[in-house]
């Protein structure tokens, strides 16, 4: 028996394979009673469905809950102290004249260095600087598991890392889009998220681009340093694209 506390943008709740969409979600341990919490961020007035995801096998199973709460948690914006170049308008740290660059102050994976003869990529001019993904030379291979993060240290606390999702085209279906958190010094491959990360989200490359913020809410128990950012697969060639405005880190005082 699997049982998920859920939170999901819209009027339906998804399946169990399809969780990584959700706003939040929370495994719950039938071996141990107690209150589990799933922590969310919203920035504007939303449908949002709450409760359970469930999946039995076999016979003879049962769980009860006693209550559900819903509470709304204070937050500080603490981008400008852990977050450099967070945008909007985001620098570049290297560029070869023109449109490309790579994004000052981010690491990122040599796989999306895939413009002007594979020196430059990752970040463009566009809307005043950008992160920005692309196939090569906008019509040629995409990649697997392309990445842009950064590093840092955070003292023990629940805090929630979020982006807007800006401009994209043209293949929705050929793009898949996480905004993840990891222990250690890298991100890892999106295939591995579910042991190695410490929260993650795939966003919808159709529905839920056009100037919306998007957050991933995780907890630390102690000071740590965790890396935070993208992890992007566009597969196939084509003539694909996906950008990201700005970024922000919130403390939320649970």
């Amino acid at each position: 028996m699997d049982i998920y506390v859920t939170a999901a943008r819209g009027g339906n709740l998804p399946d169990i394979e399809n969780l990584a969409t959700a706003l939040a979600f929370k495994k719950v341990d039938t071996n141990i009673k107690g209150e589990y919490t799933v922590t969310f961020t919203l920035f504007e007035e939303t449908q949002v469905s709450l409760g359970l995801v469930v999946t039995l096998s076999g016979t003879q199973h049962w769980q009860h809950f006693d209550y559900f709460k819903l509470a709304d948690v204070p937050y500080l914006d603490v981008t400008s102290t852990y977050i450099k170049n967070a945008g909007p308008k985001m620098e570049a740290g290297h560029t070869v004249g023109g449109k490309w660059g790579t994004p000052k102050d981010w690491s990122f994976t040599p796989n999306i260095l895939n413009q002007e003869d594979n020196t430059v990529g990752g970040w463009s001019t566009d809307g005043g600087g950008v992160i920005h993904f692309e196939t090569d030379h906008w019509s040629g291979p995409g990649f697997e598991n392309g990445k842009v993060w950064q590093t840092v240290s955070l003292p023990a606390g629940t805090y929630s890392f979020t982006t807007v999702y800006g401009n994209a085209g043209n293949d929705y279906g050929r793009m898949n889009i996480n905004l993840a958190v990891a222990m250690g010094a890298e991100l890892p491959d999106s295939g591995n998220f579910a042991t190695a990360a410490l929260a993650y989200r795939q966003l919808d490359a159709a529905n839920d681009r056009g100037a919306k913020e998007h957050a991933v809410v995780f907890t630390l128990t102690e000071t740590r340093q965790v890396s935070l950012g993208l992890v992007v697969t566009i597969a196939g060639s084509g003539d694909i694209y996906i950008q990201f405005n700005s970024f922000r880190l919130l403390s939320l005082n649970m």
